[in-house]
């Protein structure tokens, strides 16, 4: 009984030390801000330390698919097709500019002749 307490004391000070200096050298990392936000997360480090891990595996592959993609573009002379210009319903159609792009509301020639209420009533 008496070892297995030591060994959780051991376990929670290595885990505090651990969390204190991946919070001061990774400050940006999952684990550090999830540690940060609530002390008591520090008995779960291992499992945080997973999930940065994930987290990092699948920054490498986004950069090296955007890196792939880059390169058979240089490679072939065209750009790719994304899903931000095509989709399943609208094939070949692009996006519609969003309905809050009014040019007139926001011409700088609108704004200096004022509204029309108001040259009525002056």
């Amino acid at each position: 009984m008496l070892n297995a307490l030591v060994m959780a004391v051991c376990y929670l000070g290595a885990a505090y030390l651990a969390s204190a200096l991946l919070v001061r050298f990774l400050p940006r990392s999952y684990s550090a801000r999830q540690i940060r936000k609530n002390l008591v997360l520090v008995t779960v480090l291992p499992f945080l330390l997973v999930v940065d891990a994930l987290t990092s595996i699948d920054a490498i592959g986004r950069g090296l698919h955007a890196l792939v993609g880059r390169s058979f573009e240089v490679l072939s002379g065209r750009s790719l097709i994304t899903r931000d210009r095509y989709s399943y319903f609208a094939y070949g159609r692009r996006r519609r500019a969003p309905r809050n792009r009014r040019r007139t509301d926001r011409s700088p020639q609108m704004r200096s002749q004022g509204t029309r209420r108001s040259t009525l009533r002056a």
